[in-house]
């Protein structure tokens, strides 16, 4: 049950930054934090791999706080964070279970990667329709620490994780129906 919340966790968090959440998986795996052996998540762990993550996030954390760019950003991302997802899930999820759970893992993990990556996207057109664009720093913040905090508690404490997805998309189906009002 435990791979089941940690995969879906990491694959929530990437569809809301996909290079953080990769990075996240990579750094825990190399430090040993998580014991992860999978072919995909050893591949996340290596030195050079987590230098060009290291260099999206830090692109992707500019670029996100730049109104019209962030806007183009998840443009490109609508294709990224699904596949960064389904391969979170793999990592997640190859090393304990056979082949049609992992293909099973990737599917579930893209589809759920896109659902949170649609949620931020819609999210973000709102504030900045609301605010001009002047918000949209502060809601990419809240943004990265989400992806970061989720993936780490899902790889760490899956059962917290699954709390902090609750809470989001509670607040997220909450925020549509007062707008639909």
């Amino acid at each position: 049950m435990t791979v089941v919340l940690t995969a879906l966790a990491m694959a929530s968090a990437a569809g809301i930054n996909a290079y953080a959440t990769l990075l996240v998986l990579g750094i825990l795996v190399r430090t040993e934090i998580v014991p992860l052996h999978s072919p995909t998540a050893e591949f996340f762990a290596r030195p050079w791999v987590l230098a060009v993550l290291a260099v999206l996030y830090l692109v992707e954390f500019v670029a996100d706080k730049v109104p019209a760019v962030d806007h183009a950003w998840d443009a490109v991302h609508t294709f990224v964070r699904p596949i960064a997802g389904a391969a979170a899930a793999v990592a997640v999820v190859s090393g304990h279970h056979s082949e049609g759970w992992v293909v099973l893992a990737a599917v579930l993990g893209g589809m759920t990667s896109l659902l949170f990556h649609g949620a931020k996207a819609t999210t973000r057109v709102g504030v900045t329709a609301v605010t001009g664009g002047t918000g949209n720093w502060a809601v990419s913040l809240v943004e990265d620490v989400f992806a970061v905090v989720t993936a780490a508690a899902g790889l760490l404490v899956p059962v917290l994780a699954a709390g902090l997805l609750l809470l989001a998309v509670l607040w997220f189906v909450r925020r549509r129906r007062a707008r639909s009002r």
